[in-house]
């Protein structure tokens, strides 16, 4: 019987063949490989050491936004200064990049690199397209007597009155109302 863990493919070609005796790629170099390693079908790719260069910094930074198909990570020791420079070649908020470390630690690879299934399903939407509609029709009517303008709260007081939907907060009507500016 075939184990059905699936295998994933992890090169470190980028980063430790640099680190063999008079081994040394340029930026195009490494874009090319990293290419290559997509095209070959490599799950992910260690792109680099960001933090030891910029030229490495510039690396990690082109690849991470060049493939689509493959997750690109870069080596970052468990050092501030490392995690603040992998965060920014790849975008992203240094906390980013410590809750992914965190996740490898307690679960392994398939959870750093997996997105977090969800507990529970997200919630449905208060409003659907036709009820958006109608809520903005209202609000470019006529407000209620004895009223200058229509308020959120009256808006959304209206809208349960009317049968648009069953509640609805004056949030969710600022929300509604915001799409359409």
């Amino acid at each position: 019987m075939a184990d059905p863990t699936p295998i994933r493919i992890f090169d470190t070609t980028l980063r430790d063949g640099e680190q063999s005796p008079g081994a040394s790629l340029n930026h195009e170099e490494k874009i090319e490989i990293a290419r290559q390693l997509e095209a070959l079908g490599v799950d992910i790719i260690e792109a680099g050491f960001p933090i030891t260069s910029q030229g490495d910094f510039e690396a990690v930074k082109a690849i991470g936004k060049d493939l689509a198909q493959t997750t690109v990570c870069g080596l970052a020791r468990c050092v501030d200064r490392d995690i603040e420079r992998a965060a920014e070649a790849f975008g992203c908020h240094p906390k980013t990049v410590a809750n992914v470390r965190q996740r490898l630690v307690e679960g392994g690879l398939d959870a750093a690199i997996e997105r977090k299934k969800r507990d529970r399903p997200p919630r449905t939407p208060v409003c659907d397209g036709e009820a958006e509609a109608r809520i903005i029709a209202l609000r470019c009517g006529e407000p209620p007597a004895g009223r200058a303008r229509w308020t959120l709260r009256l808006l959304a007081e209206k809208a349960v009155e009317l049968e648009i939907v069953p509640a609805i907060s004056h949030e969710t009507v600022r929300q509604v109302l915001k799409k359409t500016s």
